[in-house]
């Protein structure tokens, strides 16, 4: 039996998604299966696990970037697909498709989304790092726009910014594009940053959504 889910949400939208009974429930256990692309498992504190299909897992963010997708089945039997561009959080507490959709739309900045670094994270100065962010193309600042720069800010002397790269951002069915590149500039000094996502077409200049505090050493 199907039954078809439409909700516009700050940070995710499905239209017309259907559920489908699985067959045998795996108690406290999210399922992953037909991945395509990069799909991750994220747990406070930890880094990213790129998933693969077949895996079990308890908890935490799930994310796909851009280009991918998977199929998830909840605790409670049922199946979802997840198409590109999404963020779900997973509780074994709360196991329905419903309460990690209403997770999602609850972050109280749904402009930004830092998947790594993490907060407080220590990055090597002068060699590259990983970058994975989501911006919410239907922002009030954003909407049209694509092209975003990485900037660092230090906590020292906050009037001074560093252009570290560019994010093109690749709009999909879904308002949230996840972007994941490598970074090879970092600033010339050890010390405490903020990370800032920029807006570099009109508005030009305009900083979205929160900051990332990290640490180059």
């Amino acid at each position: 039996m199907k039954k078809a889910l439409a909700t516009g949400l700050s940070f995710l939208i499905l239209c017309s998604v259907a559920f489908s009974q699985g067959s045998s429930p795996d108690a406290g256990l999210f399922k992953v299966d037909n991945i395509q692309g990069e799909v991750m498992q994220i747990l406070d504190g930890q880094d990213p696990k790129m998933l693969k299909s077949g895996d079990r897992i308890t908890g935490g963010k799930l994310v796909t970037l851009e280009d991918s997708s998977t199929k998830l089945t909840f605790p409670d039997g049922k199946d979802y697909p997840v198409p590109a561009n999404t963020l779900l959080f997973l509780d074994p507490k709360c196991n329905t498709l419903e309460g990690s959709v209403a997770a999602a739309a609850a972050i109280r900045d749904p402009s930004v989304h830092f998947v790594i670094p993490g907060e407080n994270a220590v990055l090597p100065l002068n060699k590259p790092f990983s970058l994975i962010v989501g911006i919410n193309l239907e922002g009030g600042n954003v909407k049209g726009v694509d092209s975003f720069s990485i900037n660092a800010v230090s906590i020292d002397d906050p009037d001074k910014s560093i252009e570290l790269g560019q994010i093109k951002a690749k709009p999909g069915k879904s308002p949230l594009s996840f972007s994941k590149s490598e970074v090879s500039k970092t600033p010339g000094k050890a010390g405490e940053y903020e990370l800032i996502i920029k807006t570099i077409e009109k508005p030009i200049g305009k900083q979205i959504g929160k900051s990332r505090a990290v640490s180059f050493k």
